[in-house]
């Protein structure tokens, strides 16, 4: 009779093994989920506030030639690119496009993209830009 509740005692052991096991790749594979998510959306804000700088760089760069331009800027973040173009639409319009890349050359890079519509005014011989509206799209990268 002893020797049957040793091998009993074996396969609870077993038993409860297993079931740890199972609970401890169900709370890893939980953990490196919510890494991943949460390291997405930190680089989400980042490319966000990317895209806010590379606006206000092309805004100072609108107020100082006041002409349609492109540029390109790599300097900010590193592994980034922000892409900004002016088209001035007429004498008071100009739409202004900033495109944003964070992760170049890297797996799963963000992308983020926003168009303002601008009102040129000018006041004592300086020009002041008024925001009209704005257009935002983030993009998958592929």
């Amino acid at each position: 009779m002893r020797r049957r509740r040793r091998g009993f005692s074996l396969v609870v052991v077993i038993v409860v093994l297993g079931v740890l096991s199972v609970l401890m790749t169900f709370v890893t594979t939980q953990t490196v989920m919510q890494r991943r998510s949460l390291h997405q959306r930190e680089r989400r804000l980042q490319a966000r506030w990317l895209l806010r700088s590379g606006f206000e760089r092309a805004l100072v760069k609108l107020q100082t030639n006041g002409e349609a331009f492109e540029a390109e800027w790599k300097d900010l973040v590193p592994h980034s690119r922000i892409e900004a173009k002016a088209k001035v639409e007429s004498k008071d319009r100009i739409r202004l496009q900033v495109e944003v890349t964070l992760g170049v050359g890297q797996p799963e890079p963000v992308r983020m993209a926003e168009t303002w519509n601008l009102k040129r005014t000018e006041s004592a011989g300086a020009s002041r830009f008024q925001l009209e509206d704005a257009k935002s799209s983030e993009k998958a990268a592929k």
